[in-house]
């Protein structure tokens, strides 16, 4: 089911400021509810597939969902905001979402859902898509869907782009965690949240996996290449030395000090590299001043040689014609 096909349907960090595009789930557990696997694939058009699979023990909840602390909207916003794509609620329920505005949409081929509007308003936070079952759950296993494309703030430089995408903060215990970045090219440098997840590379996907307490923080915090600025649909902001600043903020490790400390010698090697450059054009253009110097000089010595030429004719012209006129008078005496 395609929502648009139906009518009814931050981390700030401490020493620069780089946007985090945040998203919560908030659903009470305890030993008769767990969620089992949660799998996130991010795609490089801000396309992001989720699914959660819980184990209901006992018949206590109707209501299986996320919500998120960025807009939802399935109409595009002039913020950064999540555009709700797609829900496969859980079976025996329906799918329902409440936007940010708090207009609640319910999967209507549901019998009889439309009645329980007033109700998912009252449950529900602003934001939060899910599965709703009015008779509540009976003990089983779970599998809701989300497809949402994320239009997220992102930070560039000349050099690189930043993208930072939390995906769990206030939630449940997830007994294991996957998250599958495909045609992973585009990353330049990723730090996962915990950093003891596992990363491994797979053809072009990137595989981050691990488990995660309750209301512990997921986040993936990455480097990226400028041309994915055009394929994410984000809301990108100019500033400087992103790299450098992304690296101090992940100094958490030795691997990551020891990133920080490369990015030194690269930020060092590439200011040498320019002054390098500078000096090149500064010797390309002393040449070229010399070479015009010497081109003056050889203009400057045909000029003196072709005055010395005039003041030679304006000399010998007079005297060649007294010359002449003397010459003229002796052959005249002579006749």
């Amino acid at each position: 089911m395609r929502l648009r096909e139906k009518t009814t349907v931050t981390l700030l960090l401490a020493i620069f400021m780089i946007s985090a595009f945040t998203v919560t789930h908030a659903l009470a557990g305890g030993d008769d509810i767990t969620i089992d696997e949660y799998k996130a694939t991010f795609y490089p058009d801000g396309t992001l597939v989720e699914e959660f699979t819980y184990t209901i023990r006992t018949q206590n909840y109707r209501m299986l969902f996320r919500y998120w602390d960025a807009p939802l909207s399935i109409d595009p916003l002039g913020q950064p905001y999540v555009e709700l794509v797609d829900i496969e609620a859980a079976e025996t329920g329906f799918w329902y979402y409440e936007d940010s505005l708090g207009a609640v949409y319910v999967d209507e081929t549901y019998p009889e859902s439309s009645r329980h509007v007033q109700q998912i308003r009252e449950l529900a936070y602003s934001n939060e898509a899910g599965s709703f079952n009015p008779n509540y759950y009976s003990p089983g296993t779970y599998t809701t869907r989300y497809t949402f494309r994320l239009h997220p703030p992102l930070e560039y430089d000349d050099e690189v782009g930043h993208l930072n995408l939390m995906l769990a903060r206030n939630h449940m215990a997830y007994e294991e965690v996957t998250l599958i970045f495909e045609d992973a090219d585009y990353i330049d440098t990723l730090y996962p949240h915990p950093t003891s997840y596992k990363v491994s590379k797979e053809g072009d996907r990137i595989i981050v996996t691990g488990s995660s307490g309750e209301d512990e923080l997921i986040e993936v915090e990455m480097l990226i290449d400028l041309d994915t600025l055009e394929t994410m649909d984000g809301f990108p902001t100019r500033m400087e030395d992103v790299r450098f600043r992304t690296v101090v903020a992940n100094i958490d490790t030795f691997e990551n000090f020891e990133k920080m400390f490369k990015s030194l010698l690269l930020n060092v090697t590439r200011l040498q590299e320019d002054l390098d450059e500078a000096n090149l054009e500064i010797s390309s253009i002393q040449s070229e001043l010399d070479l015009v110097e010497l081109e003056l000089e050889d203009k400057r010595s045909e000029l003196n040689r072709a005055y010395d030429k005039i003041t030679i004719f304006k000399i010998a012209t007079p005297v060649a014609f007294v010359a002449g006129l003397g010459l003229m008078y002796i052959l005249s005496k002579r006749t």
